[in-house]
């Protein structure tokens, strides 16, 4: 579905047409209504997260992810740890390079201790290195 929006949790992931239809169907189905915050913040603030997704998977000069590090370091330099470990919750592993996913973890790295989803973030970025026959260990030296 070309456009399309995604929402998930631990159990299930659907697909939307527009985030209209995603308001829509948290609106009526009140298990859904904590994820209505997050989707307003990504339709609101986010759009360079969004923008930084479209080319992320050929993201491999500091030009390329340097939306991504800007984008992280004000959502910090805001406090907002909470949508910083949305994101890294959310990550989409497979539509990012291994440049993206590495800045992801490192541009992370400093709020670690107030980011839930840190560990697993890089675990995850460990294994996807891995399965795509990189040595994960020296691309990760210092944070695994």
């Amino acid at each position: 579905m070309v456009g399309a929006f995604t929402w998930s949790n631990d159990t299930q992931i659907e697909t939307f047409e527009s985030p209209t239809s995603v308001f829509q169907n948290v609106i009526e189905n009140e298990d859904k209504t904590q994820y209505i915050s997050l989707f307003t913040k990504i339709s609101q603030e986010l759009t360079w997260l969004r923008d930084f997704y479209k080319t992320a998977l050929m993201a491999d000069t500091a030009k390329d992810i340097y939306p991504l590090i800007t984008g992280i370091s004000d959502l910090f330099s805001n406090k907002k740890y909470d949508i910083v470990d949305k994101i890294l919750d959310q990550a989409e592993l497979g539509k990012l390079s291994p440049t993206a996913m590495t800045t992801l973890v490192r541009t992370t790295y400093p709020a670690r201790q107030k980011l839930s989803n840190w560990n697993r973030t890089v675990l995850n970025v460990k294994n996807v290195l891995e399965e795509s026959g990189l040595d994960a260990n020296k691309i990760l030296r210092g944070l695994v």
